[in-house]
């Protein structure tokens, strides 16, 4: 991405966090009840959702000001799995989209973040060019029970954990080049536990690129959440990526920008 493009997208992303939601500052820093629609803290399971940014860019670039040219080739998203979602897992009215008409979907800005959240997620979660951060938010962070800086300091801390563990270092030492899926899923498994075979799902396109890696995760009584093994929980049996399914001598490729 050029450089003057991705500081601008920045800037006007930590504009908003300061400028949007006056209403909801409480909510940012911790202090707010939970909205009547939200679901009860505790009672859930998130689906954390990790894009391979290079590979999104290939398939979906078009529009993407984040996949723009330039310094793209030398960011966290280059080599580092980064952040698509959090998302809370139930059946209830609190998970909608706009174009299901949900009364509450207007109000549903995002709070103020603070400038330590801002500044990880302009790192971690290119997405933010185009607005994914408050689409993020109305869809499944505000459901989370927590605050949208709780729910976004946590989700960037997992982010910031994978790409420092083995997994994370095996990922970027592959970028370019492809990496099988034992030795990914082994990787996983030395970092987070043997739960990761259950918990991590493997997500691949056309010609076995790699596009994403989800984890199903516990949520503790207070909402909260973390990428190791005490919160690991398997995935759905039927998905065909789990770590523990599918043919583990599998060569996936791992894009890189060119």
């Amino acid at each position: 991405m050029r450089k003057g493009l991705r500081n601008t997208a920045t800037a006007l992303f930590m504009a908003a966090c300061l400028a949007g939601g006056t209403a909801l500052a409480a909510d940012a820093a911790g202090g707010a009840s939970v909205p009547g629609d939200k679901q009860t803290p505790g009672h859930h399971t998130y689906m954390f959702v990790l894009s391979w940014e290079p590979e999104f860019c290939y398939l979906h670039g078009d529009g993407h000001p984040e996949c723009a040219a330039g310094d793209r080739a030398t960011s966290f998203g280059a080599t580092h799995l980064t952040l698509h979602g959090l998302w809370p897992q139930w059946s209830s009215a609190c998970s909608l989209s706009a174009k299901d008409n949900d009364p509450t979907w207007k109000d549903r800005v995002l709070p103020p973040l603070s400038p330590a959240v801002q500044g990880t997620l302009a790192e971690v979660m290119p997405g933010i060019a185009s607005g994914l951060t408050l689409h993020e938010w109305q869809k499944h962070g505000y459901c989370s029970g927590l605050s949208a800086d709780q729910y976004y300091a946590q989700a960037g801390a997992m982010v910031k954990t994978l790409g420092a563990a083995k997994a994370g270092t095996l990922l970027a030492e592959a970028t370019g080049k492809s990496v099988t899926r034992k030795a990914l899923c082994d990787a996983l498994a030395a970092d987070f536990g043997e739960a990761a075979r259950q918990s991590a799902v493997l997500g691949t396109g056309k010609a076995a690129f790699l596009t994403q890696i989800t984890f199903t995760l516990k949520a503790a009584d207070d909402g909260t959440t973390a990428l190791d093994a005490a919160h690991l929980t398997d995935s759905p049996a039927d998905q065909a990526g789990r770590c523990d399914k599918g043919n583990p001598d599998e060569a996936l490729k791992v894009a890189g920008f060119k």
